[in-house]
């Protein structure tokens, strides 16, 4: 939708900008950077009280590829956010306990697909792999070594 505005004798038209995805000509990514901030999720801090977690990039594959929109991405990473918080919220004692846990974000990231499905995107091989080892690390760093990582995403749809 267009404005007019008013300034001095000139009258100039303002378009707003819409939050669109460039291809760009020769490599076919995207660029997402004139999305309006409105547009994009704020990211909570991060509450992890485990050492190894708090400075681990989540989705960091993800984060170098530009078929994935960085908005998208950062909804992924506070996925994983969260699932470490309720891992030290409800601190499970055995893999049946845990995998209740895993599964809900899994959930959550199968909501995420159809996010990315509608910014010409999609969780395909390279983002499944890099979903599943981080939830892996994230059971590991919590002492869940035995933990199966296809057992830990097993409800996803992608």
């Amino acid at each position: 939708m267009a404005k007019w505005f008013c300034s001095g004798l000139q009258i100039r038209m303002r378009q707003r900008r819409r939050p669109v995805a460039r291809r760009t000509a020769s490599l076919g990514a995207r660029d997402f950077s004139d999305v309006p901030s409105a547009h994009r999720r704020k990211e909570r801090p991060v509450t992890i009280a485990n050492t190894q977690l708090q400075q681990y990039d989540f989705l960091a594959d993800m984060q170098a590829d530009a078929y994935f929109p960085p908005f998208l991405v950062a909804k992924g990473q506070q996925i994983l956010i969260r699932l470490c918080e309720a891992i030290e919220a409800e601190r499970p004692q055995s893999l049946a306990a845990l995998y209740p846990l895993t599964h809900a974000a899994t959930e959550e990231f199968n909501r995420l697909a159809e996010e990315f499905e509608r910014h010409d995107s999609e969780i395909e091989t390279a983002a499944r792999e890099n979903i599943g080892e981080d939830v892996e690390a994230i059971a590991h760093a919590y002492g869940f070594d035995a933990a199966d990582i296809e057992e830990l995403i097993a409800p996803r749809d992608w």
